[in-house]
């Protein structure tokens, strides 16, 4: 589980730092990546600098934790990370640690964290998504198919159109089975990234409200016995309630 990655253009003593990012399952946010976003397809440096300002961009939005070089920040962001990615020699490069040899990145963008009908998920950092499975959100999975001719959707969460062919994800809410609504590949694999984010604010504050009230009647507690092991146990239980929340 990588913590920051980094991005160069070069490799050495002269490399140029371009950007940071910070957060969980950075190779798979990469893989996720739409055409635009991929740094790791780029075939020249100009393309690989704006694909990296684009993918910074994303996780920012979705994630945060994305930094670039600003001169009115004090922090060297690029020496946090051990996994980095470098354009070098007509090609992109990724070493995994500091003390790891550079390797050729080439074919990394071929996993994806939503599987089609006929792909299987080759990432382990993100979960398979298929038919009737749950998304951070509070939403469920429908369909896993392509965009066909003539479609007016945009996706749900980033409001960008698909394009004819594009494998998209149907889903629909849990406590609304009737609303549907469409998401990019990479729109779904950015919220299991950041499950957090995503989790329905009513039942996050029903959640918290019920660890409150558990620590409050504990706190009032002045002898331990058969009332405190049944608030252990209603803590317990709303805790696991809490943790289900931000790990569906």
């Amino acid at each position: 589980m990588t913590n920051y990655a980094a991005f160069y253009v070069g490799r050495g003593e002269n490399a140029e730092w371009i950007g940071t990012v910070r957060g969980d399952g950075v190779p798979g946010g990469l893989a996720a990546a739409e055409a635009g976003h991929q740094p790791l397809d780029a075939t020249s440096e100009t393309a690989y600098r704006a694909a990296v300002a684009a993918f910074l961009r994303v996780w920012e939005q979705w994630v945060d934790h994305a930094y670039v070089p600003d001169e009115s920040d004090p922090n060297d962001y690029s020496e946090l990370a051990d996994l980095a990615y470098a354009f070098d020699d007509g090609q992109v490069w990724t070493r995994r640690t500091l003390t790891d040899p550079w390797e050729p990145a080439h074919g990394a963008s071929t996993s994806s964290p939503v599987s089609d009908r006929t792909t299987a998920d080759t990432d382990a950092t993100l979960p398979s998504v298929q038919r009737g499975d749950p998304v951070p959100g509070g939403v469920t999975v429908v369909a896993v198919e392509s965009v066909g001719p003539g479609s007016v959707d945009g996706c749900w969460d980033c409001g960008r159109a698909f394009t004819r062919g594009e494998v998209v994800v149907r889903v629909c809410e849990v406590a609304a089975p009737e609303e549907r609504y469409v998401l990019h590949r990479h729109c779904v694999g950015l919220r299991y990234l950041d499950r957090p984010r995503y989790v329905p604010v009513r039942e996050h504050a029903q959640t918290f409200a019920r660890v409150g009230r558990a620590v409050d009647a504990l706190a009032e507690l002045s002898v331990p016995g058969g009332e405190f092991e049944t608030l252990i146990d209603e803590l317990a239980d709303s805790f696991g309630v809490l943790r289900a929340l931000v790990e569906v």
